[in-house]
């Protein structure tokens, strides 16, 4: 098995739930969490592209698309959020070459404009996917 893109999901976290902005991304995304956190504060979690993508940049790109397109009351509490990441998932691989590409600087314009940060998540290939030895 190569390496190859899972997922993105964009993660929020701020003191409250911001409640319009999250009623208005409900309807676009799919949502993975929406709790208060342990430690106080709120998380919320979801795919924008739900229903599957080819590629992390088709998720990057759908992601910006859903935050660029909010509402000017969501926008306003958007902006408030602290922390905004787009957590883009990989599965490692146990063959082939090192995977690898580049981030073209209008995503990444795109990204920053917005205030979200990139993570990228590695997981290991699940045993009972690599072949029988």
């Amino acid at each position: 098995m190569r390496p190859e893109f899972i997922n993105g999901d964009l993660e929020l976290r701020c003191p409250t739930r911001p409640d319009a902005l999250i009623d208005e991304l409900s309807s676009n995304v799919f949502i993975l969490n929406d709790l208060e956190e342990d430690v106080g504060g709120y998380f919320f979690a979801c795919e924008a592209a739900a229903g599957g993508v080819d590629s992390f940049f088709e998720a990057i790109d759908k992601t910006c698309t859903i935050i660029e397109a909010l509402s000017p009351a969501s926008e306003t509490l958007w902006k408030g959020i602290q922390s905004k990441v787009l957590d883009l998932g990989f599965e490692s691989g146990n063959e082939g070459p090192p995977y690898n590409s580049d981030i073209d600087l209008g995503r990444l314009e795109r990204l920053c404009k917005l205030g979200i940060s990139l993570r990228i998540s590695v997981y290991q290939v699940a045993e009972e996917e690599l072949p029988a030895t």
